[in-house]
């Protein structure tokens, strides 16, 4: 690799005999010959996150369900563990059900208790002038049997 480093070293400077006028092939090739250096000198990156530490995160999202990745990071880091935020994000047990409940647990739950409405308010904020206010919906539930 350094044979061919500096083979094109000495045909850039054939080229030119006051400065050489590098070209984007020369750029590009100099920027690879930089970043494969660097690689083989032991920088490929951020240091692998070792599979005990992957499974203590797991654990930890699981056990402590209402805790997030900044919670779970401080406590890792009181354990002298060092790891990024973003890390122990992505290395967190992901919960299989939905967030909040879907639309048919919402009219079950409605239909089940014999409410002919359900309403719920939302709080609005536009970006452009500042005005804020509040909708509220609403919604009428029915069995979808014949009546």
């Amino acid at each position: 690799m350094e044979v061919l480093a500096l083979r094109h070293q000495l045909n850039v400077l054939q080229r030119s005999v006051t400065r050489p006028k590098l070209t984007a092939a020369d750029r590009f090739l100099w920027a690879r010959l930089v970043w494969t250096w660097k690689v083989r000198r032991g920088h490929p990156g951020r240091p692998p996150v070792s599979q005990e530490t992957r499974n203590l995160i797991r654990q930890m999202s699981r056990e402590n369900p209402l805790w997030g990745a900044p919670r779970i990071h401080g406590e890792l880091l009181k354990l002298s563990i060092d790891i990024g935020e973003t890390s122990v994000g992505k290395y967190m047990a992901r919960l299989l059900k939905p967030p909040s409940q879907t639309w048919r647990t919402f009219l079950a739950n409605h239909v089940k208790s014999n409410e002919r409405l359900a309403h719920d308010r939302h709080h609005i904020a536009r970006m452009l002038r500042s005005a804020r206010g509040n909708l509220e919906t609403g919604i009428e539930c029915r069995t979808a049997s014949p009546p």
